[in-house]
């Protein structure tokens, strides 16, 4: 599936990932995977219901939750995007994705203080992340 992801053809990945699902359909990560390759065709609603579905059957998958919230960012959802934001931060504080994905969701609701808030403390504990550092310095400006 990931070649066909690697080389442009996500309907190619989402038909052979719902070819497994039929296999398997308590499988987690085959949800997660099939939203990605929705999200990818800019489907968004049906890349979030394939989302939930992921997190019902694997509920502690930071990947999952932040990429609901970066779909539900992008439907223009953004307080619901920041609540999956921050239960992913909750339940994986050392994966930077929310992190940043949170500060521009907190920049989107005019809480730009909150955004450098988030990004400050993750930095203090990672100063070697190159990405805080980069969402960091842009925001300061």
């Amino acid at each position: 599936m990931r070649i066909y992801q690697f080389q442009g053809r996500p309907t190619d990945a989402q038909n052979a990932l719902q070819e497994l699902i039929v296999r398997a359909p308590d499988d987690a990560n085959l949800h997660l995977q099939v939203a990605v390759t929705f999200v990818a065709q800019n489907d968004l609603k049906s890349a979030r219901e394939e989302l939930e579905t992921s997190l019902r059957l694997g509920p502690g998958n930071p990947d999952a939750f932040d990429k609901l919230g970066a779909v539900l960012l992008r439907m223009g959802l953004t307080q619901d995007a920041l609540a999956r934001f921050e239960k992913c931060r909750l339940i994986a504080p050392d994966f930077d994705h929310p992190v940043i994905n949170a500060a521009l969701a907190y920049t989107r609701t005019g809480e730009p203080d909150k955004a450098r808030q988030v990004l400050t403390e993750f930095f203090a504990r990672h100063p070697e992340n190159a990405r805080v550092r980069e969402a960091l310095e842009k925001k300061v400006r």
